[in-house]
């Protein structure tokens, strides 16, 4: 076995960003996270680059936006344009066709 990498500078904890997530901390956690599962191993520093108080607050935060989002979403594309769906339907075929 190797011995465990060590968590590199660009990969230091992440701390809740205080009144809203911003693209920047989005960005930097994205960023820690990837610099932490090169090894193709299981992340064995998670814990240290996103403590459990922040990995909390950031699903409940998600979950707070998307109980507020409606599950269909319905689009007008002029003539010229290609719309292409990606998505798990989750057995909802309905959706799709209404």
């Amino acid at each position: 076995r190797k011995p465990p990498r060590e968590m590199t500078s660009s990969s230091s904890s992440i701390e809740w960003p205080g009144s809203a997530v911003t693209p920047q901390w989005a960005q930097r956690l994205a960023s820690s996270l990837e610099a932490n599962s090169r090894s193709g191993e299981p992340p064995r520093h998670l814990s240290k680059v996103m403590p459990k108080e922040v990995m909390e607050k950031l699903f409940k935060a998600c979950t707070d936006i998307i109980k507020h989002e409606g599950t269909l979403l319905r689009l007008s594309p002029g003539a010229d344009v290609t719309v292409n769906v990606v998505g798990d339907l989750h057995g909802q075929l309905h959706d799709v066709l209404r």
